[in-house]
C-alpha cells in the first residue's frame, strides 16, 4: 500500500473517530434533558392527578374538559420521553449484561402485560410457543420489552374484535419469535421504513393519532445487540407479521 493511501485510510479512521465522538456527545445530551424532562413531567402528572380525583362538583364541565386534555397530552409526553430516553441509554450503555433464562417466561410476562389492552377491543391473542424453546442466553429485561413491544403495536394498529398470534421456535443454533397480526398493515412502499427512527405509516397516523414513532427502533436496537435479526412482511389492510431470530446456545436438550 503506496504513502498516499496510507494517509488516505488514517484520515477517513479520525473522520469515523470524530464522527462516534460527536454521536456519543449527542446522545448523552439527549439523555440528561430527556431524563430532567421526565421529572418535571412526572411532578406536573401528579398535580393534575389530584385535581383530577377531587370530589366532582368541585369542577365545572368546561373544566373538567381541559384537566382530561392536559392530562391525555402529559401522558403522550410521557411516553415519548421514556421511549426517547431508553433507545438513548441503550446506545450509551455500550454491551447489555447477558445471562441464561428462560425465554418461554418472558413470552408469559409479555402475554400477560398486555392482555388489559387487547381485552378492551376484544381482541383474540393465541400462542404457539414450542416445547424446546427454553433457556437462552441475553438480556431478559431487553428481551421481554422487546416482545412486549411488538405485541403493543399489534394490539394498537389491530382494529376491535379480531386477531393477534405469537408463534416461538427453536433451531439448531437460533430462536425465532414471530407476531402476527390481522389489523390495518403498512402500505407496501413505506414497509422499508418501519425500522426508521421517528417513522409512522401514513395509515398508522390516520388510524392512531398517538404515537412516537420509537417503538420499532428501540425493539431494533435490543434484536441487534443480541446479534439477531428483525424482518417485517405486511400488506395493507389485512394485517402485518414481525419476525425476529434470536442466536442461543442449543447445546443443551432445551433447544434440541
Amino acid at each position: 500500500m503506496g504513502s498516499l493511501a496510507l494517509k488516505q485510510e488514517e484520515a477517513l479512521r479520525k473522520a469515523n473517530d470524530q464522527l462516534r465522538q460527536k454521536d456519543r456527545i449527542k446522545d448523552e445530551y439527549v439523555s440528561r434533558v430527556t431524563h430532567d424532562i421526565k421529572g418535571h413531567l412526572a411532578a406536573i402528572q401528579s398535580s393534575l392527578y389530584i385535581v383530577k380525583s377531587g370530589p366532582d362538583n368541585s369542577l365545572v364541565e368546561q373544566q373538567s374538559e381541559f384537566l382530561g386534555r392536559a392530562i391525555h397530552r402529559t401522558t403522550q409526553l410521557t411516553d415519548f420521553v421514556k421511549e426517547l430516553l431508553n433507545l438513548t441509554q441503550m446506545r450509551l450503555s455500550g454491551r447489555l449484561q447477558m445471562d441464561s433464562f428462560s425465554l418461554k417466561n418472558a413470552i408469559s410476562k409479555s402475554l400477560a402485560s398486555i392482555a388489559a389492552k387487547a381485552n378492551e377491543k376484544s381482541i383474540t391473542i393465541t400462542s404457539d410457543v414450542a416445547e424446546s424453546v427454553e433457556l437462552i442466553i441475553g438480556n431478559e429485561f431487553s428481551i421481554t420489552e422487546m416482545i412486549t413491544n411488538l405485541l403493543f403495536n399489534a394490539v394498537k394498529y389491530t382494529p376491535e374484535g379480531k386477531n393477534i398470534g405469537l408463534e416461538a421456535k427453536c433451531g439448531d443454533n437460533w430462536v425465532e419469535i414471530k407476531i402476527s397480526d390481522t389489523g390495518i398493515g403498512i402500505p407496501a412502499n413505506e414497509v422499508g421504513h418501519v425500522f426508521d427512527e421517528f417513522f409512522r405509516a401514513s395509515n398508522a397516523k390516520k388510524s392512531e393519532k398517538d404515537g412516537t414513532g420509537l417503538g420499532l427502533s428501540i425493539v431494533t436496537q435490543i434484536v441487534e445487540r443480541h446479534g439477531g435479526k428483525i424482518s417485517v412482511q405486511s400488506k395493507e389492510g389485512k394485517g402485518t407479521t414481525f419476525t425476529v431470530r434470536l442466536p442461543t446456545d442449543c447445546s443443551g436438550a432445551s433447544c434440541s
